[in-house]
Order: C-alpha cells, then structure tokens, then sequence
C-alpha cells in the first residue's frame, strides 16, 4: 500500500520490477510508478520533489481519473515526474518499464524537463513558482 501525505484513495502494489514498484488505485484506474522499491527509497523520490509540483500531482490523482505518473530521482538528487493523461493504468501495471515507457511516452521521448504532461502525445513542461523564503 502506498501511504503519501495529500493522496487519497488506496494504492496497492502490483509489479515489481528491476528498480521500479507499480501503485495501482482500481476506482480511479491510476497509475503510480516510482523509482526505487523499498519504502525508504520512495519515500525519498517523494521528498525530494517540489512542494508545489508535488500538491499538484497528488490533487490531480485524487480527483482526475485514467493518470499514469513516471516519478524518479535524477542523479542530482531531486526528482521529475511525467504525468500522463487517458491512459489505462490496469493495462499497463503489467508490462515492464521499457514496455511501458514505450507504450506511453514513444521512443521520441527524451527525459529532459523536470515536471512533464503529456496529453494525447503532446509534451506540456510544467513550471511551479517556488516559494520566498
């Protein structure tokens, strides 16, 4: 079970795959899949995401339905995310990452942008303020 502050609903594990766990909600046919397997893992993929960026995330999973997000740690120690939109999430628990990615992302995809949506196969960058401290 996926446990993440703001989310609503439950998330069951499905697949576990090289570095990669699949979170499955079955009433919003959602999708999450996150980099790194062990709660301790994720929980730092999670946190090390903008807070802006991740309250939109999570609002958009607890309200949108058919949403597959790609989130991951990048080597500079934060993360990105790829939302995906109208995609069935059941289908595509099962498959393997490369399977997945290409199945959803294309193999034009480039992971070059931090917080990314895609619509129908169009990229859409998304950009958060950051807070003023």
């Amino acid at each position: 079970m996926l446990n993440l502050h703001n989310l609503k609903g439950a998330y069951q594990l499905k697949n576990q795959g090289g570095d990669f766990a699949y979170f499955y909600n079955e009433k919003s046919n959602n999708l999450i899949v996150i980099n790194n397997i062990d709660d301790e893992e994720i929980r730092d993929v999670v946190d090390n995401t903008d807070q802006a960026a991740y309250m939109y995330l999570t609002n958009k999973l607890n309200i949108e339905t058919n949403l597959t997000v790609i989130w991951y740690k990048t080597e500079f120690d934060s993360s990105d995310y790829i939302l995906i939109e109208d995609v069935n999430g059941k289908e595509l628990y099962q498959l393997d990452l490369m399977d997945l990615e290409n199945a959803v992302l294309g193999e034009q995809y480039k992971f070059d942008k931090k917080y990314v949506k895609l619509i129908n196969g169009e990229v859409i960058e998304l950009k958060f303020k950051t807070p003023v401290q």
